[in-house]
């Protein structure tokens, strides 16, 4: 295939070697490959904004390179989602500004979080001062504390930065706008601009730095106005209205963003019980109990991993509704566009901004980083120390999936806006509160986490009004029951996630994922008085028996999936891993009792693919 032929087969695409991660490189070195990846893939991919508009192939692209190479995930989410995305929404002639970019082979980066406080997207300090002599903006970082960090700046690679900065013009903060500024290989590093490298990560690698700007001059075209105008008196016009509705929508990116992380999520935590199931069916144990047998087996080990199974097929579902456009109810307004003049009644925001741009896609992407990181976890564990040395891929899924427990929104913030807005019934309305009189198939889990939901909101409502009654701020009445407001939300995220696996799941996987569901939630659900000790027992029975009907069809479950070998260049995710190891470490495979006892293998190669 070559690079420059459009492509919907991203398995295909990406199974090239050419997206193999060398070896033996420095960091540097890494990350200009990164890049170099990435623009072999952006060719492959075509125009961005056709990707861009295409919520499901954004989808299977985010999934299929997650799954490839969590780091070059990383950058493909950063330049597509987050700088183009802006560009396309914000710029005057969006066309003319990515064919730009892609003439000059330029890689989109953000910078937006500063280093100063939690939450600073809501309060961010890099000021854009208008110049009415000049025509220009004057980029400008006032203290240490806007310092924009973390960033993917470091390698001089040719880019363009996606810069947040609040603009102002003859005195008057007009709210926070985006600027896209070139920096890096053939268009220099302007002057002004100063970028300091961050140590280096191992787990999930970029060119991470800090970057501020010491009044750094911007023609006027750098700026992405998006509808808004400065007169030649230095006035600007907003077509929103409000810094505020100015803020929202130039957040607005994040919606491809959490699509797109959803997705992923869902690919890698597929990928990790593939690799984790198809080692467990070849890997063998044996101990004073038993002759040898497959470690999967053992129940503490298929209980996890087919219940791991279960809930990557569940996030699935979510990143297709989602990709569909199926995300919110109809009950919850959309994002605000250039256009809007009006403050329509919709969710809003007070810790960070993203559940007034949507007030699910967030939700959705919180819940999938959470699960697709335990998912990971739990297949890392499984498969013991060749998880560690034999490959990186496990450990790899793991830290990409723990980063974006914070990157793309913080999932803590997001939980708390969720929950702040169904305190207040913004968008939001209670599910039935009918539990189920027995704990016998997968819908008598949906019913019970609907009660345990609706139970959660009550209480959360009841115990702010009379903390509220009592006198208490609004700080100190929220602040003193986060811990609440939190399981209300993560209840809400989770009950969204099991309705929409319910629809056409297998009925075991949908008992294992209910199971696993209950015994993570049983604090809220004891305080709920929905379950006592006995349903424990109930959901370990459950779980058993459903495991004993699924363990036949494992291997062909995974199967599906498309995870192998070849795809991955990881011999665990072979269908025998044991022979897949010899090939790969270069070892005969003829009896070892036939080897002179001094001598020594030479392995015949080392694979280096996502390492």
């Amino acid at each position: 295939m070559t690079t420059d032929d459009s492509t919907d087969d991203f398995r295909e695409l990406l199974a090239h070697p050419a997206y193999d991660r060398p070896s033996g490189l420095t960091a540097e070195q890494l990350h200009r490959d990164t890049y170099r990846r990435l623009r072999r893939l952006r060719s492959a991919v075509g125009p961005a904004a056709d990707l861009l508009a295409d919520r499901a192939r954004l989808c299977d692209l985010a999934s299929w390179t997650a799954i490839r190479d969590p780091a070059l995930f990383h950058a493909l989410l950063v330049h597509y989602t987050l700088c183009l995305n802006g560009i396309a929404k914000f710029a005057a002639d969006p066309a003319a500004a990515l064919a730009r970019l892609e003439r000059d082979g330029d890689t989109g980066v953000l910078l937006l979080t500063e280093a100063g406080r939690s939450g600073s997207h809501r309060t961010i300090r890099t000021e854009a001062r208008f110049d009415p002599a000049t025509g220009e903006f004057v980029l400008h970082t006032p203290s240490v504390d806007a310092v924009k960090f973390p960033t993917a700046t470091a390698a001089d690679s040719p880019k363009t930065a996606l810069v947040h900065a609040r603009l102002i013009t003859g005195g008057v903060d007009c709210g926070v706008f985006c600027f896209a500024v070139p920096l890096g290989g053939g268009h220099g590093i302007p002057p002004g601009l100063v970028i300091s490298p961050a140590p280096e990560v191992a787990t999930l690698p970029s060119d991470y730095a800090a970057v501020a700007f010491d009044h750094v001059r911007l023609p006027f075209t750098a700026w992405l106005s998006d509808g808004a105008t400065i007169d030649e008196a230095g006035r600007c016009t907003d077509p929103l209205g409000s810094p505020e509705a100015r803020l929202r929508r130039s957040m607005s990116p994040g919606a491809e963003t959490w699509l797109a992380l959803t997705a992923a999520s869902a690919g890698m935590a597929r990928a990790a019980s593939a690799i984790a199931i198809r080692y467990s069916l070849t890997r063998t144990t044996s101990d004073a109990l038993a002759a040898a047998r497959p470690v999967l087996d053992c129940r503490n080990q298929h209980v996890e991993l087919l219940g791991a199974l279960a809930d990557a097929l569940a996030l699935t579902t979510l990143t297709d509704s989602a990709s569909k456009g199926s995300a919110s109810d109809g009950s919850a307004p959309t994002s605000p566009t250039a256009t809007d003049t009006t403050e329509p009644s919709r969710p809003t925001a007070v810790w960070a901004p993203w559940s007034a741009v949507d007030p699910l896609l967030p939700l959705f992407k919180a819940v999938a980083v959470d699960t697709a990181e335990r998912v990971a976890a739990s297949c890392r564990e499984r498969c013991g120390a060749p998880a560690y040395v034999g490959t990186p891929l496990l450990m790899s899924y793991l830290s990409a999936a723990h980063a974006y427990r914070s990157a793309g929104g913080d999932n803590t913030l997001i939980r708390l806006d969720t929950a702040r807005n169904m305190a207040a019934n913004a968008g939001y309305e209670p599910p039935a509160d009918d539990p189920p009189p027995a704990l016998d198939t997968g819908e008598d889990f949906l019913d019970l986490a609907r009660s345990c939901e609706h139970r959660l909101h009550a209480l959360l409502r009841d115990r702010l009004a009379a903390a509220r009654e009592g006198g208490e701020d609004e700080f100190t009445a929220w602040n003193d029951r986060s811990e609440l407001a939190l399981d209300t939300a993560g209840v809400y995220a989770e009950r969204l996630l099991m309705e929409r696996f319910a629809v056409g799941a297998d009925p075991d996987l949908l008992l294992l994922h209910g199971v696993s569901w209950l015994r993570r939630r049983a604090g809220a659900l004891l305080r709920c008085g929905l379950i006592g000790p006995t349903d424990l027992d109930t959901a370990e029975r459950i779980a058993h028996e459903a495991c004993d009907r699924l363990l036949p069809r494992a291997a062909v479950m995974v199967d599906a999936f498309g995870v192998d070998q070849a795809f991955t260049g990881t011999f665990m995710a072979a269908d025998d891993y044991l022979s897949a190891f010899a090939a790969e470490f270069g070892l005969h495979a003829s009896p070892w009792e036939e080897r002179p006892a001094d001598r020594v293998v030479q392995p015949r190669h080392v694979n280096v693919r996502n390492r």
